[in-house]
C-alpha cells in the first residue's frame, strides 16, 4: 500500500511515498534537494550542498562562541563597575578603622554614615529591601524563624525582622528572617 504524504518546503510542494511494512520507505530526493539533480551531476551538487551546510553548521558554532565571550566580557565589565562603586565605601571603612587604631574609640555616627554609603551604592544599582515589619508573612521573601503567641488580629503578620532581606530587580536575593504572630485557638467556640 503506497501513502502520498504532502510537504511544503519553501512554497514547493514535495511527494514522498511511502510503502507498507514490508518494503522500505523510499524519499523522493529530487524534491527534497533541487540542485542535486540539475544537469545531471547529482553527487557534485550533493558535495556542494554538503559543504553548504557544514560551512553554515561551523558559522553557527562560532556565533554562539563569540556571543558567550561577549556574554562574558559584559558580566566582568559590570562587576568592575560595581567594584568601583563600592571603593569609596571601602575607603572609609579604611578611614574608620585607623581612627579607631589611633584614638581607640569608634563613634556610632561614623558607622551609621559609612553603613548609610554602602547601602545608597546598592540601590543605586538595583538592590531593594523588603519592608517586613508590620506586614503580612509572604513565604516567597519571608522565612520564619520564630512564632510568638500574639492576639488573634495579628495572626500571620511579621512582628520582628532579625535580618533583613533583599531584591535585585524581580529576583529575591535573600528573604528576610522574621517572627510571626499567631494566635492560639482557646478551646472555646463562639456557641459557648
Amino acid at each position: 500500500m503506497i501513502m502520498d504524504e504532502k510537504l511544503n518546503n519553501q512554497n514547493q510542494e514535495i511527494t514522498i511515498p511511502v510503502k507498507g511494512p514490508e518494503e522500505e520507505a523510499v524519499a523522493d530526493t529530487e524534491g527534497l534537494y533541487p540542485a542535486a539533480h540539475r544537469n545531471g551531476d547529482s553527487q557534485e551538487n550533493i558535495d556542494v550542498t554538503i559543504d553548504q551546510l557544514q560551512r553554515l553548521q561551523a558559522e553557527f558554532s562560532n556565533y554562539k562562541k563569540r556571543i558567550e565571550k561577549e556574554r562574558k566580557s559584559l558580566f566582568s565589565t559590570a562587576k568592575g563597575e560595581l567594584v568601583s562603586k563600592l571603593l569609596p565605601v571601602l575607603d572609609d571603612f579604611d578611614r574608620l578603622l585607623n581612627s579607631v587604631k589611633s584614638n581607640g574609640k569608634c563613634d556610632a555616627q561614623d558607622v551609621q554614615y559609612i553603613c548609610q554609603n554602602l547601602k545608597e551604592c546598592l540601590v543605586e544599582e538595583g538592590m531593594e529591601e523588603i519592608e517586613s515589619v508590620g506586614k503580612p508573612f509572604d513565604p516567597h521573601i519571608h522565612e520564619a524563624v520564630d512564632i510568638e503567641i500574639t492576639d488573634p488580629d495579628r495572626e500571620g503578620v511579621v512582628l520582628e525582622e532579625w535580618k533583613k532581606g533583599y531584591t535585585f530587580g524581580e529576583k529575591l536575593l535573600r528573604p528576610s528572617q522574621v517572627k510571626v504572630g499567631k494566635a492560639v485557638d482557646d478551646g472555646r467556640s463562639d456557641s459557648e
